[in-house]
C-alpha cells in the first residue's frame, strides 16, 4: 500500500480545491455589451403587419432627452393589426443553464394605455439566420409607468438545448404611435457571442414577409 504524507496530502487537497474554484469561476465568467444608438444603425430585424412594421430611427435627443450620449432609438408603429416588435440583440453560442441578462430604458408618457413597450425574447438556434424562430422565451409583463423614462430588466435561463436568443422590444400601440428606447445592456457567458445593431448589417425590407407567419 502506498502511503501519502500529511504534507503531500495537504498540498494535493489544496490543488484540488484550487482547481474546483477555477472551474466555478470559469463557468461564471461573462461579458457585457451596450448599445446607445449613436450613428445611423437601428435594429437587427422587426416583425409586424406593416411594410415596414415599425419605422425605426436613431434620433438626437428625443422628447425626454437621451439616457446615454446624444441619441435614442425612436420606434413609430406602422402596422394595422397583430403583434409588432423590433429585434435589438441576438446572442448565439449559448448552452443549457446559461443566463442572459438584459436591461433597456424606455420612454412614454401615457400611464395605463398605449403606446408602451415590453422587453421580451424568442429562441433562435440558427446562428446564420436572423429570422429563425424556435419558440418564445418570454420576458417582462409590465408596460411601464408611462411617466417618462424607466428601466426594465430581465434574465433568461437557457433550457431544452437552445443555443440562440433574440431579444425583442414589443410595442403596444396604434398606427402612428411612437415610443423611444435607449441604453441597452446585455450580459452573456464568455463562450457566447452578443450581436447588436451597431455591428450588424441593416434590416432588409424584403425579409419582413418571410417571418410574418411565425407569431400568428
Amino acid at each position: 500500500m502506498t502511503m501519502i504524507s500529511l504534507g503531500h496530502r495537504s498540498r494535493l487537497l489544496s490543488s484540488v480545491a484550487t482547481l474546483i474554484l477555477l472551474l466555478i469561476a470559469a463557468s461564471a465568467w461573462a461579458h457585457t455589451v451596450t448599445e446607445s444608438w449613436e450613428g445611423s444603425h437601428t435594429v437587427l430585424g422587426m416583425y409586424g403587419s406593416g411594410t415596414p412594421p415599425v419605422i425605426a430611427e436613431a434620433v438626437v435627443g428625443g422628447p425626454g432627452g437621451p439616457i446615454d450620449a446624444a441619441q435614442v432609438l425612436q420606434l413609430m408603429d406602422n402596422s394595422q393589426t397583430g403583434a409588432t416588435m423590433v429585434y435589438v440583440a441576438w446572442i448565439v453560442g449559448l448552452q443549457n443553464g446559461d443566463s442572459v441578462d438584459a436591461c433597456i430604458w424606455r420612454y412614454d408618457t401615457t400611464p395605463g394605455t398605449s403606446p408602451s413597450c415590453r422587453l421580451r425574447a424568442h429562441w433562435n438556434d440558427d446562428p446564420w439566420d436572423t429570422w429563425g424562430y424556435d419558440g418564445t422565451a418570454g420576458g417582462n409583463d409590465d408596460h411601464g409607468a408611462g411617466e417618462g423614462w424607466d428601466e426594465v430588466c430581465w434574465t433568461w435561463t437557457v433550457e431544452n438545448d437552445h443555443s440562440g436568443l433574440v431579444i425583442e422590444v414589443r410595442t403596444y400601440r396604434y398606427p402612428g404611435d411612437t415610443i423611444w428606447v435607449d441604453y441597452l445592456s446585455v450580459t452573456a457567458p464568455d463562450h457566447a457571442t452578443i450581436r447588436l445593431p451597431e455591428h450588424e448589417a441593416p434590416v432588409e425590407s424584403t425579409s419582413w414577409s418571410a417571418v410574418k407567419g411565425l407569431y400568428r
